[in-house]
């Protein structure tokens, strides 16, 4: 998540805010911005994060070093080429949503707002969750060394 905001304010203040709608063409700042710091920002910083904190369970590694950068960069990437979703662009705070969440995040097209979720889908994801969450772990200890 933390990745996700640093990333998002880098990205929102110098590309979005700065892309011209007339061109199609990303900007060179805004590809200066995205190679030269944010993504270069994307594959350090998980790795900072489990050097510093001694991280050692390999889910939680996993998690940091793959899950959390590969969206932060596709999430870059879409701000560069101007393809982000039209209400994600709208404010800030609806940015910094999208680029923090690891989930996705839906917007209702007319009002440009996030839906809300019913508690059935929410309660069935957080058993199919618990579910491959329980199978990495038998997985893991079987073939563990």
């Amino acid at each position: 998540v933390l990745l996700g905001l640093v990333v998002a304010v880098l990205n929102y203040n110098l590309i979005v805010l700065r892309r011209r709608p007339s061109t199609p063409k990303p900007s060179i700042e805004a590809l200066l911005v995205a190679f030269g710091i944010s993504i270069p920002l994307c594959v350090v910083f998980p790795y900072a994060v489990i050097a510093t904190f001694n991280v050692r369970n390999y889910v939680i590694k996993f998690c940091l070093a793959t899950i959390s950068p590969v969206l932060t960069i596709f999430h870059s990437l879409e701000a560069v080429f101007g393809t982000s979703p039209r209400c994600a662009e709208m404010s800030f705070a609806q940015y910094a949503l999208y680029m923090a969440s690891p989930l996705e995040v839906c917007f209702d097209r007319s009002t440009c707002r996030t839906m809300k979720t019913t508690m059935t889908h929410t309660l069935r994801a957080l058993v199919e969750f618990a579910l491959f969450l329980s199978v990495l772990g038998l997985y893991q200890s079987i073939f563990a060394p």
